[in-house]
């Protein structure tokens, strides 16, 4: 099962974040943005994305 990092919010299926190494998982989430260019996305520079992903939009 897909899981939210709550430091970071990107989604994963592995036990640690790939991104942040953090190990606060949640399978409580809701809606998730594909990132494809986080310098060109507004998005992602107010959710302080820094790279390329899939990420959660809000951790419960």
């Amino acid at each position: 099962m897909t899981k939210a990092c709550r430091l970071c919010k990107v989604l994963t299926n592995e036990s640690t974040c790939p991104v942040c190494k953090g190990s606060e998982l949640s399978e409580d989430y809701l809606g998730f943005v594909i990132i494809l260019d986080p310098k060109k996305s507004q998005l992602a520079n107010k959710m302080s994305i820094k790279e390329a992903g899939q990420y959660a939009l809000k951790i419960r």
